[in-house]
């Protein structure tokens, strides 16, 4: 994955995948690839269905539980 300018790697890559996005210079490359990330697992969400559903509700379940016990998610802890 790359931004619209094409890092010099995607000459060795087997597939590139190009983003599209207007951001400040620092963060191009992050955003396609988050946007790229984000794209993905919902395909694959989908394809999975019901039990891809049920693996996320479970692991978003365990993750929240984790930062309420970090005090991650506490506004008031920062």
């Amino acid at each position: 994955m790359t931004d619209v300018q094409l890092s010099p790697a995607a000459g060795d890559a087997q597939v590139v995948l190009p983003v599209s996005v207007t951001s400040p210079a620092p963060f191009v490359t992050f955003s396609s690839g988050i946007i790229l990330m984000e794209l993905l697992a919902l395909e694959v969400l989908h394809k999975l269905g019901d039990r891809g559903r049920e693996h996320l509700t479970t692991w978003e379940t365990v993750r929240g539980r984790e930062l309420l016990s970090s005090g991650e998610n506490d506004p008031d802890a920062h």
